[in-house]
């Protein structure tokens, strides 16, 4: 199962145990998240990172991958190279996500909604400015430093000052502090989906969508139509 955004198996917690354990389901974790800085540049390169660790795993086929998110685009990209080495992949599984469709508040200039985490944020049933003005000022109260976080999030200032606080990390300890590898994971995965290119790209095997019923696609296949074969 490939990583989806955050680069981790935690998402995998809730379906490994309704496979069964004649089913055992293993789960990679990005490089991205030791803090160290990327040395990919492209998608592709970072797939043959996996079907590197993967041979290592199980050296022959057959090969059964999925993914969710972007996930589900790696696991294509690992597919694809395992079928072009002339390795058998009886199963690619793609949960809710395609060439055509990359999320409703995708935009190939716009940076990734960040997770906010641990950050409060103001409660979706707070309504009118005089309650919302009541939440800051008791958060302002309870912890200066969330209503610092909470206002570089709400104003896209976050996007300076976590490119400033990477490097300042790398400059002193040559990794980046744990508690922001998450974010570093999630927004270099993007990068990485936002490069791909769909152009030259074909995978003649057997392929499953799973498609989420509220999922805002047009198009019948969510775009995997013009890739897929199988």
């Amino acid at each position: 199962f490939a990583p989806a955004l955050p680069g981790t198996a935690y998402s995998l917690r809730s379906l490994a145990p309704l496979l069964g354990d004649d089913q055992p389901l293993a789960g990679f974790e990005s490089p991205f998240l030791d803090g160290k800085p990327s040395p990919f540049t492209k998608l592709e390169t970072l797939a043959l990172r996996y079907v590197t660790d993967l041979r290592r795993h199980q050296p022959e086929g057959p090969y059964f991958l999925a993914g969710y998110s972007f996930g589900g685009v790696l696991a294509f990209e690992i597919a694809r190279q395992l079928v072009e080495a002339g390795e058998e992949v009886p199963f690619l599984g793609v949960f809710d996500v395609g060439p055509g469709y990359r999320g409703r508040h995708f935009h190939p200039r716009k940076p990734p909604l960040k997770p906010t985490l641990t950050v409060p944020m103001v409660p979706e049933e707070l309504e009118g400015a005089g309650a919302k003005a009541r939440w800051y000022a008791d958060l302002a109260r309870r912890s200066p430093a969330d209503l610092a976080e909470n206002l570089l999030i709400r104003t896209g200032a976050d996007t300076y000052a976590d490119r400033f606080r990477e490097s300042r990390d790398l400059r002193r300890s040559g990794t980046i502090h744990p508690a922001r590898r998450l974010w570093y994971a999630w927004r270099t995965h993007w990068t990485l989906a936002r490069a791909y290119t769909w152009d030259d790209k074909h995978y003649p095997g057997p392929f499953t969508l799973f498609w989420a019923d509220e999922t805002a696609s047009t198009d019948s296949t969510m775009g995997w139509g013009s890739v897929v074969e199988g």
